[in-house]
């Protein structure tokens, strides 16, 4: 499980490292996204399922699908 947030929570970083990079407005949605998640405790998974990750601040519609 630890796995798998560490991947989650690094394609964040890293989405909004890129979307910086080309001045993309949505940098600062995925490192918020990337905060969000890190702290999050539990299996993501079933979090999202249950609809309980929509309910994060720093969790947005396009953060939830991806």
């Amino acid at each position: 499980m630890a796995s798998s947030r560490r991947q989650v929570v690094d394609t964040f970083e890293r989405l909004a490292f890129a979307a910086e990079l080309l001045e993309d407005p949505r940098a600062r949605s995925y490192g918020q996204a990337s905060w969000a998640l890190r702290n999050v405790e539990g299996d993501l998974a079933e979090k999202r399922e249950s609809g309980e990750l929509a309910e994060l601040r720093g969790i947005g519609k396009s953060a939830l699908a991806i």
